[in-house]
């Protein structure tokens, strides 16, 4: 519904009230009417939400961007590109979580995930130092998302470090929401 920025000025050439019966001119009728249908379609643009279960457009609030990997080998104390999902200029809302699995009896000492729009250590969030079982799977999310508010394209990072012995894989998700 496009919303009409014509500017409405009050009949003054016409009287607002018919003198013969005390009511509205026809001029004064048809204005209000005019100023409640610029009201109404001011209303419907203001983005309320949506109560059919719908997708957001792309393009538009709201507009949801996932990519997933699996078996990316990583490197033992080396920061790590998981996933990557390309983002439109924006405002985005963007977060992920990587499952990390050590070969047979392997070790890790240390996992952390973060999102960014590098591959740097930097980017890391979410940071554990601990023993953890040998051979298990460990799951671990980016934490809060971080906003990526960027005025031309570019790339959204999922990252993983893990200290390990013998070799690891992951796997990761990374999902961005348009949030203006």
């Amino acid at each position: 519904m496009a919303l009409s920025t014509a500017r409405l000025s009050p009949p003054l050439v016409v009287p607002a009230i018919d003198t013969a019966t005390g009511r509205p001119t026809q001029a004064r009728v048809d204005y209000d009417q005019q100023v409640a249908d610029q009201l109404a379609d001011l209303r419907a643009s203001q983005g309320r939400g949506v109560t059919d279960a719908s997708e957001a457009a792309a393009g538009g609030i709201g507009e949801v961007l996932t990519a997933s990997a699996s078996g990316v080998s990583i490197g033992s104390g080396s920061a790590t590109d998981v996933v990557t999902v390309g983002l439109t200029a924006g405002d985005w809302d963007v977060s992920g979580v990587v499952v990390f699995s050590p070969a047979g009896g392997a070790t890790s000492t240390h996992l952390a995930v973060g999102v960014g729009t590098s591959t740097a250590i930097g980017t890391i969030r979410t940071d554990l130092s601990a023993p953890f079982p040998a051979g298990a799977s460990q799951s671990l999310g980016s934490g809060m998302p971080l906003r990526i508010n960027v005025a031309a394209a570019t790339t959204a990072h999922l990252v993983a470090l893990a200290t390990h012995t013998s070799t690891m894989t992951v796997a990761g998700t990374i999902t961005a929401r348009r949030a203006r």
